[in-house]
């Protein structure tokens, strides 16, 4: 179930007892099929990339939401655009800003027909695709912050993503920055030579951000030790 399980866990705890959550992608869709089964009632609520027989779908695949058979068309990838309701969390956090591009790699979607069912429960949808199709980001207003969001705001080549960070890090969670990018990525380094010393290290290597970036800090640090292997994730 690829941690689904415990991500669900995760996002009830902080639902329930107000603690910040900031779901990024998978983060977003459990955060969804959480709300779905321990707020609307819909007990037996998943997505289809775990169960595929779930009576709930509320995570499905695009090929389903589009009616495309095509699997190379199915993976929403690269920038998008992305229309922010007024008044939202995340317009306050955009500078009222309501038409943004952020950027994606995923296969799974919210299902809209259970739209009217999270709103009726107090969960927002914030922002959406242009056309209202897709959901983007959906919010919790009467929790202190309760923010999911179905793009990756961590890339830099976003251009508002930096903001849901700040605001999540320093107004939020009240963190004070006490390092500079330049000397952590250092001290991982660091710690990744002394662990690996001379031993070779296998890296799966997706494309994708988090696998793309191991690759590169493991790479610094070992360099022709390290051994990356191409996995096709489609």
């Amino acid at each position: 179930d690829r941690g689904s399980r415990g991500m669900m866990r995760a996002a009830q705890v902080a639902r329930e007892t107000g603690i910040p959550y900031f779901g990024i992608c998978y983060g977003f869709q459990w955060a969804a099929v959480e709300f779905a089964r321990n707020v609307c009632g819909l007990e037996a609520a998943d997505s289809t990339e775990c169960n595929e027989d779930t009576p709930h779908k509320v995570i499905y695949k695009l090929r389903d939401l589009l009616g495309v058979d095509d699997l190379g068309g199915t993976m929403r990838l690269g920038s998008y655009p992305c229309h922010v309701e007024p008044g939202t969390r995340i317009a306050k956090i955009f500078g009222g800003e309501l038409e943004i591009n952020e950027r994606h790699r995923h296969r799974y979607e919210f299902n809209n027909v259970y739209r009217q069912q999270f709103a009726a429960h107090g969960m927002s949808v914030a922002a959406t695709s242009p056309d209202g199709s897709l959901v983007e980001v959906i919010e919790l207003p009467e929790h202190p912050w309760f923010v999911a969001v179905q793009f990756h705001p961590e890339v830099t080549h976003t251009e508002n993503g930096k903001e849901i960070f700040k605001n999540f890090l320093f107004s939020i969670c009240k963190i004070k920055k006490k390092w500079h990018v330049v000397s952590e990525k250092n001290r991982l380094i660091n710690d990744i030579r002394k662990t690996v010393k001379k031993n070779k290290v296998i890296c799966a290597l997706s494309g994708g951000v988090d696998s793309s970036v191991v690759a590169l800090l493991v790479n610094k640090a070992i360099k022709k030790n390290l051994i990356c292997i191409m996995v096709d994730t489609g």
